[in-house]
């Protein structure tokens, strides 16, 4: 026999082992099962099924939850108030957390990379394979991509990675790494391939380093050997 607020007062007193109380918005039947009032649901009639969950949480499925709303699970996401349950995150993507209010939040796996869509949402993205560059962790974006050392790239908008010169003790003007914005190439190197001196320097092809010029001049040198 379920027992509660709007039990009649013949009830039994004695309230059988696993029986229930109604919440405040249902009543008992003589089958020992909770009305619910009209907008409240569950086994307790304790969920108000006219409230609209917030972001980050949906209607929860099940019947016996006390609560209407539930966090987002992993791999999903909601962002604004509504009825509607949560929106699952791009294939190969998760959430680190519960409650995610935006698609922001999904990370794509590792070994993949989040690249942009061009759609309307300024956040959708789409989750690619890493090829020829490094995804080591969780989460790297188009932006963050990895690159070794001996590589370069334009810009952190693009995926073409060329391999850059090696001198001849084995080293490299190109550091590699992971911020288009600071550059990947070592000091005193710019430009494509790393290639570009300071002033008074000239890129040297056989020791694939910017060496100093023996009569400086006040301006970049060409991409070439030779005497300044």
């Amino acid at each position: 026999r379920v027992l509660g607020p709007a039990a009649n007062a013949s009830a039994s007193g004695q309230r059988s082992a696993g029986s229930l109380e109604c919440s405040g918005h249902g009543s008992c039947s003589l089958e020992g099962a909770c009305l619910c009032d009209a907008g409240y649901g569950g086994i307790a009639c304790a969920r108000s099924l006219l409230q609209a969950c917030g972001t980050g949480h949906e209607p929860d499925p099940d019947p016996f939850a006390t609560e209407h709303c539930r966090a987002c699970r992993h791999g999903t996401w909601k962002s604004e108030a509504s009825f509607e349950p949560c929106e699952p995150c791009p294939a190969r993507s998760s959430t680190m957390l519960l409650g995610a209010t935006a698609r922001s939040k999904c990370e794509c796996f590792v070994g993949f990379y989040a690249e942009p869509l061009p759609s309307s949402s300024a956040d959708a993205f789409h989750c690619r394979v890493c090829t020829g560059f490094q995804c080591p962790s969780a989460g790297t974006t188009l932006a963050t991509i990895s690159l070794g050392p001996g590589t370069w790239r334009s810009s952190a908008r693009t995926t073409s990675i060329v391999s850059c010169r090696g001198g001849a003790n084995g080293t490299s003007p190109c550091l590699g790494g992971v911020s288009a914005e600071r550059g990947y190439c070592a000091g005193g190197h710019s430009g494509t391939r790393c290639e570009v001196c300071d002033p008074g320097d000239y890129f040297s092809e056989h020791l694939a380093a910017c060496t100093a010029c023996p009569a400086a001049r006040d301006r970049r040198r060409p991409l070439l050997d030779g005497p300044c």
